[in-house]
């Protein structure tokens, strides 16, 4: 094996541990289906000790390295790591967590601007009620002390802390901050009233979706079709905005295809997205207007010649501004889908329903040791939504026998 670079690690997919020759004892482990963290391996006490060093996805090379290196001298000396780290760990707030995982994190963020509103919105809503506590104490009612005072008002402003806390409880598990299950996890069931008062403002009924896709049919506009083919596939806006054309795989064995890259999911891998012939027709309308770029802005960056994406803004003003369809958001037409899914295609198992939107389903065990993307099976649901959007047909989806 070459020596371990940060560059490299994404590239391990051999399971098991892989060891960094320019470090004794320390090692990357590897877990199928995606799963890469750090390991130490060495002596306490005359016993070989495993200590987790956490997920390669906060914690840099560099970093195992150095963590490596100062458990393996506190070992040497007669010391006990395990417990030196147990002792830092009571003394971490939430406030001192969230901000070393918004450090551990610093290389992953997508620009400058999502790092400051991730820790703007946790030093506003989270840090005042439960930053000066100790996290290994903290439990979904802590959470919910922070969201539910926003949950009714600032719905999308608390579902984004939510998120943000999610993170930064992972991290502290990772990191052996915290040694229960992630108790964000734990809180859907105190946040669920009003739900269905305050979808109706921001989806749109399926009922009303047929006549919708009509008026954008006629709207000759890059975001017309991109809000069009953001409807068919029940995609979340950002991986539509950036899909490329290397992306769309239109000969692939069993139909065609966009694979969504790592990189513009919530999930941050790979996600394959079937493709109906009236998303094919879509494609067709826009083939030409760039060579990378499906969707390319009309406006050009200054300075620049080369594409760039549109905007969110400019598919909701179409929504909101230009059609009239006021307080409907784009990312609601996932409920739209999912309401269809669950009100006229009861014979579809909750496991594909959720996968449509690329909803992860399961506990955090089951998950890893699903490999299945249910593509298959989520292709005849595709299918039947887009003839239902686009009026060709009533919505029966003919399920995959196996």
């Amino acid at each position: 094996m070459a020596r371990l670079t940060q560059k490299n690690i994404a590239k391990i997919t051999k399971e098991g541990l892989t060891s960094d020759d320019s470090c004794t004892g320390l090692y990357l482990r590897f877990a199928p289906p995606n799963s890469r963290t750090w390991v130490l391996r060495t002596r306490v006490a005359g016993k070989v000790k495993n200590i987790g060093l956490g997920s390669t996805s906060l914690v840099t090379l560099a970093e195992a390295r150095e963590q490596a290196h100062a458990l393996r001298k506190i070992a040497r000396t007669g010391g006990d790591p395990l417990a030196q780290r147990r002792a830092e760990r009571e003394a971490l707030t939430f406030e001192e967590a969230a901000r070393r995982c918004h450090e551990a994190r610093k290389a992953s963020w997508k620009s400058e601007k999502t790092a400051r509103v991730w820790m703007q919105r946790l030093t506003r809503y989270a840090f005042p009620v439960i930053g000066a506590e100790r996290i290994d104490a903290l439990a979904s009612g802590d959470v919910l002390k922070v969201l539910t005072p926003i949950w009714h008002d600032k719905r999308e402003t608390a579902r984004k802390v939510r998120e943000y806390m999610r993170t930064v409880f992972d991290w502290a598990i990772s990191n052996n901050h915290y040694s229960d299950a992630n108790p964000v996890d734990a809180t859907s069931g105190g946040l669920t009233s009003d739900r269905q008062e305050v979808q109706s403002l921001e989806s749109m009924p399926w009922q009303e979706v047929p006549a919708l896709m009509t008026q954008l049919h006629g709207v000759e506009t890059v975001s017309a079709r991109l809000l069009e083919f953001t409807i068919l596939t029940g995609s979340r806006s950002t991986p539509v905005r950036h899909m490329r054309w290397a992306d769309i795989d239109l000969d692939s064995e069993g139909g065609a295809l966009w694979i969504a890259p790592s990189e513009h999911m919530k999930s941050r891998k790979d996600f394959r997205v079937p493709l109906p012939p009236e998303a094919i027709a879509i494609l067709d309308r826009v083939r030409g207007l760039d060579a990378l770029l499906v969707f390319p802005s009309p406006v050009a960056k200054k300075g620049s010649r080369d594409a760039r994406p549109l905007s969110d803004a400019t598919a909701r003003k179409l929504l909101q501004k230009d059609l009239g369809h006021t307080g409907v958001t784009v990312h609601g037409f996932r409920t739209s889908l999912r309401t269809w899914i669950q009100e006229r295609q009861p014979q579809v198992s909750h496991e594909v329903a959720e996968t449509m939107i690329a909803h992860a389903t399961g506990s955090r065990v089951s998950r890893a040791y699903a490999r299945s993307d249910l593509l298959d099976q989520r292709r005849p649901v595709a299918e039947a939504w887009a003839r239902y959007v686009t009026g060709k047909s009533a919505d029966v989806v003919e399920l995959v026998r196996a």
